[in-house]
């Protein structure tokens, strides 16, 4: 599988609920989401806010359809998530009330 073809395999999941499509899919964008984690992060954060922030990656996009216009998955998914890795460091980090 490449990210040329891992598309349609999505798009199959989406549309039809193809099992089997969805898991090619996730079998492939799991280990590439892994080596999209910006070295920084993963150097600082603990890993657990990272396996964390990429189940929820995942998450929205196995039970969000794509939009139709994607020409590039993988840029598409890089614009996406730093916004969730981002997200989830806010939602671990206590409010300013709870600081100490």
């Amino acid at each position: 599988m490449s990210w040329e073809t891992v598309l349609p395999d999505l798009k199959c999941w989406h549309e039809a609920r193809d099992r089997e499509a969805g898991r090619r899919a996730l079998t492939f964008l799991e280990p590439e989401l892994r080596l999209m984690v910006p070295g920084l992060v993963r150097r600082t954060w603990p890993q657990d806010l990272i396996e964390d922030a990429l189940r929820d990656f995942l998450h929205k996009l196995v039970n969000s359809p794509l939009p139709n216009n994607i020409d590039n998955l993988r840029s598409y998914l890089s614009g996406g998530l730093p916004k969730t890795l981002h997200y989830s460091v806010q939602k671990a980090s206590p409010s300013k009330g709870e600081r100490v």
